[in-house]
């Protein structure tokens, strides 16, 4: 069994190219994937709603299980948006997401 993670999903095309890549190697998987931005979310779980091995997540992956600001890539079409409003590619504009500690998830 092999456990595939991804922490800012986009569109979800890293969970295809992942699976492309492994079904010759080994068809037990489960896929967890993380998009924090409540759009892209939705967009993502309906992009898989059908596959039961793949597990999609509204939560950014941050230091504390609280709210935290997700600061918006615009010119990128909200690829690489942020929690960190430093990042070199995000703007001012924010929505506020429900963040988790990985750790915690993991061992719940």
């Amino acid at each position: 069994m092999i456990n595939y993670f991804d922490f800012g999903l986009h569109k979800g095309d890293e969970i295809t190219m992942f699976l492309d890549a492994i079904q010759p190697i080994n068809s037990s998987v489960n896929v967890y994937g993380f998009e924090a931005h409540p759009d892209l979310h939705k967009r993502v779980k309906k992009r898989f709603e059908h596959s039961q091995d793949i597990n999609i997540f509204n939560k950014a992956i941050s230091n504390k299980n609280s709210k935290v600001n997700l600061y918006i890539a615009p010119n990128n079409k909200m690829e690489g948006n942020s929690i960190f409003p430093t990042k070199n590619n995000v703007s001012s504009e924010y929505v506020e997401v429900d963040g988790i500690l990985f750790s915690d998830w993991l061992l719940k």
